[in-house]
């Protein structure tokens, strides 16, 4: 399953693409605007990587703890996609993605 995770909690806005094997491409955007990128950042990602928007079957995003703009922006672009491919949605929070790779 193709999935889209989205993080704009921080000053640093990531945008990836990948499987359950492997990480297809990601963008991280750093600047004023980097919220109003999102979208673009998303739609420069799928044409790189050769993904479908049909193709995706899950969208991660995530809830925080962040910036309350950042997260308002991320959960609804995630929304937003996940309505349009009737893709399963996932919050996860910064914390959870970090402590991962320690997992026991």
């Amino acid at each position: 399953m193709i999935v889209v995770a989205i993080e704009t909690s921080t000053p640093q806005v990531s945008v990836a693409i990948g499987t359950e094997q492997e990480i297809l491409g990601r963008i991280q955007i750093l600047g004023r605007a980097r919220q109003e990128s999102v979208t673009p950042a998303l739609e420069r990602l799928l044409a790189w990587t050769g993904v479908d928007l049909g193709q995706v079957g899950g969208v991660a995003v995530g809830i925080g703890p962040g910036l309350f703009t950042g997260l308002r922006v991320g959960v609804e672009t995630a929304k937003t996609l996940a309505q349009v491919t009737r893709a399963m949605i996932l919050g996860f929070t910064s914390l959870d993605a970090l402590a991962y790779p320690v997992r026991f």
